[in-house]
């Protein structure tokens, strides 16, 4: 099957992006091989990876700067990215801060709020970012966002600048948000992958990690220890291959719950009480 041209000029549009050769981008747009609509797609991309001479060609050239790409538009991709320097071109330019208004990734300032990107923060916020804009998806909103994520420097730059009505409720999540901030930033690798290796009830993995001598009773980065999630899965064998391997069964995870405190199957529960659970129904 043979391609059609513009498609055939479209690939190479990108693969030239994704490799930052620029003189062959320029050859393209100065033969007029290549529409706005794949130039905007371009611009995504080349804001994706960072490049900031070819952001600037791509924007110099017509390129949609509000173009959607990956659920997002092309300016909430820089920001997720973190680079600030091609977010600011892209407002610079007339890139629209309130998109997207639905689906799964939120608007620009939010995004950043929930990394924790002070400089993006505030580029946005200076540049007129509406602090107290709502997803229409998620009910999402700035403060929101760095109080969930547990970023308390952005907390505190964006709190008095948004509504006081925004403000309680993100005051009020903000503790439980630094609190999982912490177990994320303070988990033990092995054991993180220990944890997914349970959740994904991939034995092999979880006879491997255990073999590299993980805390078999270490908190995942959600305050999660492997038993209890063996046990949520239903899977008798690992949470026996947990038990052998020193799990405790009287071992609560992050918010009290023990193995026995979860609806499991009569041999799961026979056995973590051989093991020495504490049964307190």
């Amino acid at each position: 099957m043979i391609e059609k041209p513009e498609k055939t000029t479209r690939l190479a549009l990108q693969d030239a992006v994704s490799e930052n050769n620029i003189d062959i981008v320029c050859s393209l747009i100065s033969k007029k091989l290549v529409s706005l609509k794949d130039l905007s797609y371009a611009l995504s991309i080349a804001a994706s990876y960072g490049q900031e001479k070819m952001v600037r060609i791509l924007i110099d050239s017509g390129a949609d700067v509000n173009n959607y790409y990956g659920g997002g538009t092309t300016l909430t991709e820089a920001v997720t990215e973190g680079h600030i320097e091609i977010a600011r071109m892209l407002i610079e330019a007339g890139a629209d801060m309130s998109l997207p208004e639905y689906g799964e990734v939120s608007h620009p300032l939010a995004e950043a709020a929930s990394k924790g990107d002070m400089d993006m923060v505030k580029l946005l916020v200076e540049a007129g970012a509406n602090v107290n804009q709502i997803s229409r998806s998620s009910g999402e909103y700035a403060l929101d966002a760095a109080a969930g994520s547990g970023h308390i420097e952005v907390f505190n730059y964006l709190a008095p600048l948004t509504s006081p009505e925004l403000r309680i409720e993100a005051e009020r999540i903000l503790p439980l948000g630094i609190h999982e901030r912490e177990l994320e930033e303070n988990v033990d690798p092995l054991v993180r992958e220990l944890s997914d290796f349970v959740h994904n009830e991939d034995l092999n993995g979880i006879r491997e990690t255990l073999e590299k001598g993980v805390n078999v009773n270490g908190f995942d980065e959600v305050g999660n220890t492997a038993l209890n999630i063996a046990v949520c899965k239903n899977n008798l064998e690992i949470v026996s291959m947990l038990l052998r391997a020193g799990a405790d069964p009287n071992q609560a995870n992050d918010v009290g719950y023990l193995p026995l405190d979860y609806f499991r199957r009569d041999d799961i529960t026979a056995l973590l009480i051989a093991a020495g659970a504490k049964n307190e129904d």
